[in-house]
C-alpha cells in the first residue's frame, strides 16, 4: 500500500486525467465528420461544430480559471470534467446536427480542465521546476491520443455511439480522478487581482503570452497540414505521410522530454523557448531541402527529419513558454493558466485555417509563413535588457 501511495502522488493522477481525457477526444473527433455528414450536414456544418468547442473555450477558459484561484482547483476540475462527462452522453443520444453542436457547446464552456491541472502544478511546484512537471502533463496528454486514435480505428466500423459510450465511461473516470487526488491551496493572489488586470499587463506577461499564442498556431497550421504538405514536397502517400507525422510526434514528445526540459533547467523558460523556436526553424529549413526531392532517400531524410525537429521544437516551446508565463503568479496561476488554455483554443481554430490557406499558395509559402512565424515568437522572446538597459534576473524569465 505504501508503495502505491509513493507512486500515487497528485502529478501522476493529473497527468492520468490529462491522458483520459485525450484519449476520449481522439476517440470520436476523427469520426465525427463522417457521422455529421450521415446526419444531412454539411461541410459548413461540420466547420462550425469542430469551431464550437474551441470558440466556447477562448471565452470560458480564463474564468473558470479565474474561479479555481477565488474557490480552489478541485471544484473547477470536477465541473469541468462533469460537462465533458454531459457533452458525451449528449453525443452518444444526439441524432441530428444540432444535437452534436449542443454537445460540442457544453463541452465547450466547461473547458478549464487543462487549465486547471496546469494551475494545480503552478500551486506545487516551483517556477525552476515547472517546465520539466508541464513535459510530463503534455507527454500524457500526446500519449492519450495516440491511444484514442489507435482504438478509434479499432472499434469505429462498430459505430459511432460505441465510441461516444467508451468516451463517456473515460470521463466518469477522470471525475473519479478528481476526487481523490489531493491538491494543495491556490496560488497568487487571487482576491486582489482581477484578471482585468491583464489588459495593463507587465511586459514579462505580454512577452510569455505572446510566445505561446503564436506556438498555439504554428502547432495548428503544422500539425494538421503535415500529411498534406508531404505529399506536395515529396509525392508522399497518404499513409505514408500519416506514419511519418506520427514518427514525428514521437520523436517531439522525446525531444521535449530530455532537451526541452534540460535547457529549460540551465538557462530558464524564456531562453528554453527561444532554443526551442530556434529548432523549429532548423527544421523548417530541412524540410524545404527535402522538398521536390520525390521518392529518394535524401527527401525522405531530410523532411523526416525536419518534421521531427519542428515537432519536438514546437512541443518543447509550448511547454517552456507556459511555463515562462506562469511566472507572473500575482495574477493567480488559474487565471494565467485559463489564458493559456484559451490561446490555445484560439490556436487550434486559427492555425489549420491559416495553414491551408497558405498551403494551397504552394509548399514554399507555407514554409515562409512558418518561418516569419517562429520569427515572430522569437522576437518576443528577447532579453528585456536589451529593450530596457538593465540586467535581466538569473535564469532568463
Amino acid at each position: 500500500m505504501a508503495s502505491a501511495n509513493r507512486w500515487l502522488t497528485p502529478l501522476v493522477v493529473l497527468t492520468a486525467i490529462v491522458a483520459v481525457d485525450s484519449f476520449s477526444y481522439a476517440l470520436v473527433l476523427p469520426v465525427l465528420p463522417f457521422e455529421v455528414r450521415q446526419m444531412g450536414g454539411g461541410a459548413v456544418t461540420v466547420a462550425v461544430l469542430f469551431s464550437a468547442f474551441s470558440v466556447c473555450q477562448v471565452a470560458a477558459a480564463p474564468l473558470l480559471g479565474r474561479a479555481s484561484d477565488r474557490w480552489g482547483r478541485r471544484p473547477v476540475l470536477l465541473l469541468s470534467q462533469t460537462g465533458t462527462l454531459i457533452g458525451f452522453v449528449v453525443l452518444f443520444l444526439a441524432h441530428t446536427p444540432a444535437a452534436v453542436l449542443a454537445a460540442r457547446v457544453i463541452d465547450g464552456v466547461s473547458a478549464g480542465n487543462l487549465a486547471v491541472v496546469y494551475a494545480a502544478v503552478c500551486d506545487r511546484y516551483p517556477p525552476s521546476e515547472r517546465t520539466g512537471r508541464f513535459a510530463v502533463v503534455n507527454i500524457g496528454a500526446g500519449v492519450g491520443i495516440l491511444l484514442g486514435l489507435g482504438l478509434c480505428a479499432m472499434l469505429v466500423s462498430r459505430g459511432f455511439a460505441l465510441l461516444a459510450a467508451v468516451g463517456a465511461a473515460a470521463s466518469l473516470l477522470t471525475i473519479v480522478g478528481g476526487l481523490v487526488v489531493h491538491l494543495a491551496p491556490p496560488s497568487g493572489q487571487p482576491r486582489t487581482i482581477g484578471w482585468r488586470s491583464l489588459l495593463g499587463a507587465t511586459r514579462a506577461l505580454r512577452r510569455s503570452a505572446t510566445a505561446v499564442a503564436v506556438v498555439q498556431v504554428l502547432i495548428g497550421a503544422f500539425a494538421v497540414t503535415l500529411p498534406t504538405l508531404l505529399h506536395a514536397t515529396i509525392a508522399a502517400s497518404v499513409r505514408t505521410g500519416i506514419a511519418l507525422a506520427g514518427v514525428a510526434m514521437l520523436v517531439g514528445i522525446g525531444l521535449q522530454a530530455s532537451v526541452g526540459v534540460w535547457v529549460a533547467r540551465r538557462a530558464g523558460d524564456r531562453v528554453a523557448t527561444a532554443c526551442a523556436l530556434g529548432g523549429v526553424e532548423a527544421g523548417i529549413v530541412l524540410l524545404w531541402a527535402g522538398a521536390g526531392h520525390h521518392g529518394q532517400t535524401f527527401g525522405l531524410l531530410c523532411s523526416g527529419a525536419g518534421a521531427a525537429l519542428v515537432a519536438g521544437g514546437l512541443l518543447s516551446a509550448l511547454t517552456a513558454a507556459t511555463s515562462w508565463l506562469s511566472g507572473s503568479a500575482a495574477y493567480g496561476a488559474g487565471l494565467l493558466m485559463g489564458l493559456s488554455q484559451s490561446l490555445a483554443a484560439g490556436g487550434q481554430v486559427a492555425g489549420p485555417a491559416a495553414g491551408f490557406f497558405w498551403l494551397a499558395a504552394g509548399p514554399a509559402v507555407f514554409l515562409v509563413f512558418l518561418g516569419l512565424l517562429g520569427a515572430a515568437a522569437l522576437i518576443a522572446c528577447r532579453d528585456p535588457s536589451a529593450l530596457t538597459g538593465r540586467r535581466a534576473p538569473a535564469g532568463g524569465r
